[in-house]
């Protein structure tokens, strides 16, 4: 899988101190999230309701949905987890904002592509168990 991001670079104002902060952009990523998502829930949802068109395009915005808000909650975690200096470590100088850019075709992901698949992972499975004791029923 190919995958994406931004990514914004810091730099000391004296020294030669820099640090980056990525954001996974990664289209490929999210659309095969959300498929493995709809793929795993059809026939569970099928042995529970009737499966219409309507169920089928419920079942894809609820997995888009819970998308979002795992690339909220992975921003919010990488926030956390990777914050940049306001003061240089070395120097105690300000860090200041040296350029922007995307990085396209690594095969390799990044942190943040894993905390979003684990958080939309993690999200998905509550709703497998229900569907899988509704299904007992």
């Amino acid at each position: 899988m190919i995958f994406s991001g931004m990514v914004t670079n810091y730099g000391c104002s004296r020294c030669d101190f820099t640090c980056s902060k990525a954001q996974s952009t990664s289209l490929m990523l999210f659309i095969g999230l959300v498929g493995i998502g709809v793929a795993a829930f059809l026939p569970r949802v099928a042995q529970v309701v009737d499966l219409r068109w309507h169920v089928t395009l419920g079942i894809i915005i609820g997995e888009v949905l819970l998308l979002f808000i795992a690339l909220f909650l992975s921003g919010w975690i990488a926030d956390r987890l990777d914050r940049i200096p306001d003061k240089c470590p070395k120097c105690r100088a300000s860090v200041a904002h040296e350029g922007s850019g995307f990085y396209d075709f690594s095969f390799i992901p990044h942190i943040t592509d894993i905390i979003i698949a684990v958080i939309f992972v993690t999200f998905n499975l509550p709703v497998s168990f229900i569907l899988k004791y509704l299904s007992k029923l």
